[in-house]
């Protein structure tokens, strides 16, 4: 019995061996796919970034800097600003391609006698006037900019030429919408007797106080323009050139100190002269009310 025991105990504490694989042993299949299981999707690549769109290749853009540098030149400003100004009336001015022509303009601009020389004023009066007139082209400083520069340019040839009424009168305008120094001397209301209490006492219609810098330095070239042109012994007894200094003395304030000094020496010589008490009564006649 003992000899029993002990060999039952041996054979439970010797340790089993794992079980060895035979051939006889099937191999694992691998599990198959069934309709059931849904297909796995590739994954999507992520959308790449859209890119800028081109430039537009344009023969104007490409042409614009040897404009630029053409109407500089005395020889050929003439035929240049005849050139360009075409290409405004044709209609081949986009929004695109405006800016390049905006350069073009920039350089026009910078010698006040290129436009002023006679054989080229009928050329740079079309070349402004035809970008003034198409807005739209250009962005909102442009815009502004482009204004201001139709009047150095449009405004002093027509006051150089033989039928200046019309650049007296624009002129005249723009004053009008700078602030006086003495709100006496604004311009009286042209509400129909009855109708002044609908006015408020603010003007709505001043010249922007960020751009009137430039305007006041286009408006003195054209002051300047008049009174050279007229200038003589009958100078103040034009009544266009007496009006217009007498404005903008009465807006000296809008000018700078060097600008105020040209402004007096003009207003001194306007109201020492005969004409000029003369004209301002019948100015004084004109602006009275009537009972």
């Amino acid at each position: 019995m003992a000899s029993r025991a002990t060999t039952s105990a041996e054979t439970r504490e010797t340790p089993k061996r794992p079980r060895e694989s035979s051939d006889a042993d099937p191999p694992k299949r691998p599990r198959e796919s069934s309709d059931a299981d849904p297909p796995k999707r590739p994954r999507e690549a992520a959308p790449a970034a859209p890119t800028p769109p081109a430039a537009p290749s344009d023969e104007i853009i490409a042409a614009a800097p040897k404009l630029a540098a053409a109407i500089r030149s005395a020889a050929k400003a003439e035929r240049v600003a005849e050139k360009v100004a075409s290409l405004f009336e044709e209609g081949l001015v986009k929004p695109f391609n405006a800016g390049a022509l905006f350069g073009v303009l920039s350089a026009a601009i910078e010698d006040p006698a290129r436009w002023r020389k006679p054989s080229n004023r009928g050329a740079f009066r079309k070349l402004f006037s035809a970008a003034a007139s198409r807005p739209v082209l250009f962005s909102l400083p442009q815009q502004q900019q482009i204004k201001v520069w139709r009047l150095r340019v449009v405004t002093q040839i027509d006051l150089l030429s033989s039928a200046p009424e019309g650049g007296f009168l624009e002129v005249a305008t723009l004053l009008r919408r700078l602030p006086c120094d003495d709100p006496e001397n604004e311009p009286r209301s042209t509400a129909q007797p009855g109708y002044s209490h609908l006015l408020s006492g603010a003007r709505t219609d001043y010249l922007p106080e960020r751009t009137r810098g430039a305007w006041c330095d286009a408006l003195l070239e054209c002051l300047d323009v008049a009174v050279s042109r007229f200038a003589g012994p009958n100078l103040w007894a034009r009544p266009e050139v007496n009006t217009l200094v007498k404005l903008a003395a009465e807006r000296r304030r809008c000018f700078t100190r060097p600008q105020q000094e040209v402004l007096d020496g003009w207003e001194g010589q306007r109201q020492a002269h005969p004409a000029t008490r003369a004209l301002d009564y019948a100015k004084h006649l004109q602006d009275k009310p009537v009972l």
